[in-house]
C-alpha cells in the first residue's frame, strides 16, 4: 500500500471540533472517508501516511497533543479572516484568541508548518474593498514573523450557501475588484515577509507577484512531486490526498462555508 496523505479535513473543522475523535482514530488506526460513491475505511497506521493536512480556524483543541502524531510529518492551514459574528457566529474573537493561539502553534511547530489562510473573500456593504485592505494589512503585521505563506481566494457561489450570502448583501465581484483586492493583498504581505498565493483561482496575478497554489502540498511534508487530484475543482492543484470526516459536522457555523450541509 502506497502511504497517502491524509487531510483533515476539507469537510469539517477537525482541530477545533472533532479533536479527540481523530485522536482515537489515530490510535486504532483508521477512519472513515466520506464521498460520492459511499464511506470507506482510510488506514491511519504510520506506515500507510505520508502526512497530515489539518484545516482548522481554531487549533486549540490539539496543541498539547501533536507528539501523537509520532514521526509523521504533518502542517496546518489554519483560516483567519476579518469577518465578525455576523459571517462566522462560531468563531472565537480573532484578535483576543486566534492571533495568540496561531502565534504559539507557529512557534511550536515552526513557521512553515502553519500556512495563513485569509478566505474565502467576499464583498458587501459591511465588508468592502476597503474594510479588506486594512484588516489584512493589520493582520499581517501580526502574523508575519509566524508563516512564510497566505493563501487567498475569493468566494465561489455554491448554492447550498446562496441564500445566507445574498442575505448579507454579499456581491458577485467583477474582475476589476478582484484585482484591486489582490494588488492590496499583495503589497501588504511582500512588506511583512509572507508570500502570496491563491486557491482554485481563475485570473493571471502573477504581475503582482501572486501566484497559485496548492494547498496539498508534498513539498511541505519533504514529500517528493505527485501530481494533481483530479478529484478536485479544475483549477485546484493540490497532490492527491483522503479527506477523513463528514460534511455536516461543523459547528462553526460560517454562513460561506460549501461543507455546512451534506453534499452528497
Amino acid at each position: 500500500m502506497t502511504p497517502a496523505i491524509v487531510s483533515v479535513s476539507r469537510r469539517t473543522d477537525v482541530p477545533a471540533f472533532h479533536a479527540d475523535w481523530f485522536f482515537r482514530c489515530l490510535e486504532q488506526g483508521w477512519a472513515m472517508a466520506q464521498g460520492p460513491g459511499g464511506s470507506r475505511f482510510v488506514s491511519l497506521a504510520q506506515r500507510d501516511v505520508a502526512g497530515f493536512v489539518f484545516w482548522t480556524k481554531n487549533p486549540a483543541p490539539m496543541l498539547d497533543r501533536l507528539d501523537q502524531l509520532g514521526d509523521v510529518p504533518f502542517y496546518f492551514q489554519f483560516t483567519l479572516t476579518s469577518y465578525g459574528r455576523d459571517v462566522e457566529p462560531g468563531i472565537p474573537p480573532k484578535g483576543e484568541v486566534l492571533v495568540p493561539l496561531f502565534r504559539q502553534l507557529s512557534r511550536q511547530v515552526g513557521r512553515r508548518r502553519v500556512v495563513w489562510r485569509y478566505d474565502p473573500v467576499f464583498f458587501s456593504p459591511v465588508y468592502t474593498l476597503d474594510y479588506h485592505r486594512r484588516w489584512f494589512d493589520r493582520l499581517a503585521g501580526l502574523l508575519g514573523p509566524y508563516t512564510d505563506t497566505c493563501t487567498v481566494s475569493f468566494l465561489d457561489w455554491y448554492p447550498v450557501m446562496e441564500r445566507s450570502m445574498t442575505q448579507l448583501g454579499a456581491q458577485h465581484e467583477t474582475s476589476q475588484l478582484r484585482r484591486e483586492a489582490m494588488a492590496c493583498f499583495a503589497a501588504c504581505a511582500r512588506r511583512e515577509g509572507i508570500r502570496l498565493v491563491t486557491c482554485a483561482q481563475d485570473g493571471d496575478f502573477s504581475d503582482l507577484g501572486v501566484t497559485p497554489g496548492a494547498c496539498v502540498d508534498p513539498a511541505r511534508l519533504g514529500l517528493p512531486p505527485a501530481g494533481r487530484d483530479r478529484g478536485q475543482r479544475p483549477l485546484c492543484r493540490c497532490a492527491p490526498s483522503v479527506d477523513i470526516g463528514f460534511y455536516g459536522s461543523c459547528r462553526g457555523g460560517c454562513r460561506y462555508c460549501y461543507a455546512a450541509r451534506g453534499a452528497y
